[in-house]
């Protein structure tokens, strides 16, 4: 079971793009399968960079379904994923995507392609969009019918040793240095980023890795003719204690920084609020404030670029300043 999950940092050095195939791809695809293109929802991009997956939506032989095309090459597929995920699972709630097709990679093909059911239910929470406190509960009592039902044996190796965290996170920093906006971090910034990243390596060096889905954010939970079905399971993986917790908080907080700062304050004390009620972060407190410092530092350092205004990410960086100061505090 020596296998490990993918990795878009990684792929990142790589320069995949798909796009450049695009019309390739969907042909080969519709001779195939008789697949009629409706069109494409979703394109993986590695931080505003290449596309390593996009998604599109359409018919095979008037079945209405939902395509994806996986770009790079993980040690374990997404298809082995959901097979693993499926055996394990015990909850009565959540559930996988139902798989129609499958097409493995071929010797000197760029690509594989998962032909899965049109899953049309509605997102708890809509990336974006201002949520309701209830909405956010909603989103946490479903994390933990997951945590207690669907983790129950990991089908990836653990890792021989804890990876440095200040390495893994130095390829972070290597990226935005190569991003548009990079300008938006100032010396002081990096000051305040490193030395985090510092204190965060020397903790997590002390802590067992856990496995969990590594990729658990409002788009990736839908329920759906009284399930939930989870999605993104290509992401799979151990990392440090509620980095699943905290992940979805991180990215829908970046999604509403087009708002104004009191409705985003008041979501951040719904968000830390509801979180912080869970059961695990209650049983794990400092694990709990650990995992919400490392999200907020990797945002200040290239999360935040993915803003689309430059006038809301400097909104967005007086705030995540401020949230790195007040956890840090908590462990003087």
């Amino acid at each position: 079971m020596k296998q490990k999950a993918i990795s878009p940092v990684d792929d990142y050095f790589k320069k995949i793009d798909l796009e450049k195939k695009e019309d390739e791809i969907i042909k080969s695809i519709s001779q195939k399968t008789g697949f009629v293109l409706k069109e494409i929802i979703y394109k993986s991009r590695y931080f505003t960079k290449g596309v390593g997956a996009f998604v599109m939506k359409g018919e095979i032989k008037k079945e209405k379904v939902v395509v994806k095309v996986q770009g790079p090459k993980p040690e374990i597929n997404e298809i082995d994923m959901i097979n693993n995920f499926k055996k394990q699972n015990k909850s009565k709630l959540i559930r996988a995507p139902r798989i129609i097709k499958y097409f493995p990679r071929k010797i000197g093909q760029e690509w594989e392609v998962i032909v899965m059911e049109d899953v049309k239910g509605k997102k708890i929470i809509e990336s974006g969009k201002l949520a309701s406190k209830r909405q956010i509960k909603e989103f946490f009592d479903v994390w933990e019918e997951y945590k207690k039902n669907c983790v129950n044996k990991a089908w990836l190796s653990r890792p021989e040793k804890n990876i440095s965290y200040f390495s893994s996170f130095s390829k972070l920093v290597k990226i935005r240095e190569d991003s548009e906006g990079k300008e938006l971090i100032k010396v002081e910034d990096e000051k305040l980023i490193k030395k985090t990243v510092l204190f965060l390596d020397r903790k997590f060096k002390k802590i067992e890795p856990v496995f969990l889905h590594g990729h658990l954010s409002c788009h990736d939970l839908i329920k759906f003719k009284g399930k939930v079905v989870i999605f993104s399971n290509l992401f799979w993986k151990y990392r440090w204690p509620l980095y699943d917790l905290v992940f979805a908080y991180e990215w829908y907080l970046l999604s509403i920084a087009h708002e104004n700062i009191e409705k985003i304050k008041k979501q951040i004390e719904w968000w830390k609020e509801v979180m912080s009620n869970t059961k695990e972060a209650k049983k794990q407190s400092k694990n709990y404030h650990l995992a919400l410092l490392e999200r907020m530092t990797a945002a200040l350092n290239l999360d935040i670029l993915m803003i689309a205004e430059i006038k809301d990410r400097k909104k967005m960086k007086t705030i995540l300043i401020k949230e790195i100061k007040r956890i840090r505090k908590l462990f003087n």
